[in-house]
C-alpha cells in the first residue's frame, strides 16, 4: 500500500505459484518497456485498488489461471496492452480508466473470462478485444477512440462471447465488430458517431435490443453468413443506412448474403422522415419488417410478466431439423430467449396441429411436457408460420 514502484528493468510486481496480494493506493510506472506493471501467473490472485499503473511495457497481465480484481484505478500509457488475460485467467474490472495504450486496451485470449463495469475505455488502436473462446460481461462502460476513428470499440474474433449492456460506444471505426462464430447480446446501449455501429461478419451471431444507434455511417451491417435478432431499437440519423445487408444493390460488392435477420418493433426512419437515415432506413427494402410489431418481443414480454410460461419452438418431425435455414432461425430465437434469461425450448416430436412445412412458436406453461403429441388448450398460438 501507498508505494511507488518505478524504473525497474523488469516488471514492477510479479506474482507466481498461487501467490496472493493486495495493491492499494500505489503508483507503478515506467518499468521495462518489454515488461509489465503487474504480472500474475500460476493461479496467483491479486486485488488492485485506487492505484495508477502507467507508462510500462504493458499494464496488468494475467496468465495460467491467475485472477485479478481491479477497482477505482487507472491503467494508462502502456507500450502494448493495458490489461491482458489469457489461459483460463479471470479478471474483474470496475470503475477504472484504461486509456492511451499502444495496442488493445483490454485483450482476452484463450478461455479467459472478464467482467468489466462502470469503466472508461479510450484507445488509439482498439478498445476491448476478445479472441479464441474468451468471454466477457461488459456493462455501464464508456468506450471511445481518442482522436481519429480507428479500430473497434469492442471486437470479437473466433468463438468469443460477450454480453454488452448499457454501454456508450462512440467515435470508433466500428462500434462493435463480430467475426468468426462469435456471439454477442447487446442491450440498452448507445452506439453513435462510429463509421459502423454494429457490424457482423462471417458466421457471427447477435441479438440487439433496446439500443439507440445514431449518427454512424451505417447503424447495423450484416455480411456473409451473419445472423441477428434486432428488436425494439431506435436506429436514426445514420449517414447511409439504418440496417443494411452487404450485397447488391445496397453495397458495391460481389458478396452474397446467406445469413438471416429477425426482429421487429424498431424505429428505423427513412430519409423523408424525422431523424431519418439519409440513404434509406433499411436495405434491401424487404427488411422493412424490422419496423413492424415484433411477435417475438410480445412473447418475451409475456414471459417476463409470467415466469410460469415458456416459449416453445415446434417442428412437425425431427427430419425437419435437417433444414439448415430453418434450424438456424430456431437457434437464433432460442439463444435470444436464453440471453434474456427467459424460458425457451425446442420440441421435435410430431404434433397433429403443427404445419409440416415450417417451425412454429407457442407459449405454454413452463411445466408443459415436451413430449406431448398435441398442444393443450392453455397454449397461446403466436405465429402461424415464420
Amino acid at each position: 500500500s501507498n508505494s511507488v514502484i518505478s524504473a525497474n528493468a523488469g516488471s514492477g510486481l510479479w506474482f507466481i505459484e498461487f501467490a496472493q496480494g493486495k495493491i492499494n493506493n500505489c503508483t507503478i510506472s515506467q518499468n521495462g518497456w518489454k515488461d509489465v506493471g503487474v504480472w500474475l501467473q500460476d493461479s496467483a490472485r491479486v486485488s488492485v485498488s485506487n492505484s495508477k499503473i502507467s507508462e510500462n511495457g504493458g499494464g496488468i497481465y494475467l496468465n495460467d489461471s491467475a485472477q485479478a480484481t481491479i477497482t477505482d484505478s487507472e491503467v494508462l500509457g502502456s507500450f502494448r496492452y493495458g490489461i491482458l488475460a489469457q489461459s483460463s485467467s479471470q479478471v474483474e474490472i470496475a470503475s477504472c480508466s484504461i486509456a492511451e495504450n499502444g495496442d488493445d486496451v483490454i485483450l482476452l485470449l484463450d478461455s479467459a473470462q472478464g467482467t468489466i463495469t462502470r469503466s472508461v475505455i479510450s484507445h488509439h488502436q482498439g478498445g476491448i478485444h476478445l479472441r479464441d473462446s474468451s468471454q466477457a460481461n461488459i456493462s455501464d462502460c464508456t468506450i471511445y477512440c481518442k482522436g481519429e476513428s480507428f479500430g473497434a470499440g469492442i471486437l470479437l474474433e473466433e468463438s468469443a462471447h460477450a454480453d454488452i449492456v448499457a454501454c456508450a460506444i462512440s467515435n470508433n471505426l466500428l462500434g462493435v465488430q463480430l467475426l468468426g462464430t462469435t456471439q454477442a447480446q447487446i442491450a440498452g446501449c448507445t452506439i453513435f458517431r462510429n463509421t459502423g455501429g454494429v457490424f457482423l461478419m462471417e458466421s457471427s451471431q447477435v441479438s440487439i435490443s433496446d439500443c439507440s444507434i445514431f449518427e454512424n455511417e451505417v447503424g447495423i451491417g450484416f455480411v456473409r453468413a451473419a445472423q441477428g435478432i434486432v428488436i425494439g431499437n431506435s436506429i436514426t440519423d445514420n449517414e447511409r443506412y439504418g440496417v443494411v445487408i452487404a450485397q447488391q444493390p445496397c453495397d458495391d460488392t460481389d458478396e452474397v448474403f446467406s445469413g438471416h435477420v429477425l426482429g421487429g418493433s424498431n424505429s428505423i426512419p427513412g430519409p423523408s422522415e424525422h431523424n431519418g437515415n439519409m440513404e434509406a432506413g433499411v436495405c434491401p427494402k424487404w427488411l422493412d419488417y424490422l419496423t413492424e410489431p415484433s411477435i417475438l418481443a410480445v412473447a418475451a414480454q409475456q414471459l417476463e410478466e409470467d415466469p410460469s410460461l415458456c416459449l416453445e419452438i415446434c417442428y412437425d418431425h425431427p427430419r425437419e431439423l435437417n433444414r439448415e435455414e430453418d434450424y438456424s432461425v430456431v437457434e437464433a430465437i432460442y439463444r435470444f430467449l436464453l440471453g434474456q434469461g427467459l424460458c425457451g425450448r425446442v420440441v421435435t416430436k410430431h404434433r397433429q396441429d403443427v404445419d409440416a412445412d415450417k417451425p412454429q412458436i407457442f407459449i405454454v406453461p413452463r411445466e408443459h411436457p415436451i413430449a406431448a403429441d398435441s398442444v393443450p388448450n392453455e397454449v397461446i398460438k403466436l405465429v402461424e408460420k415464420f
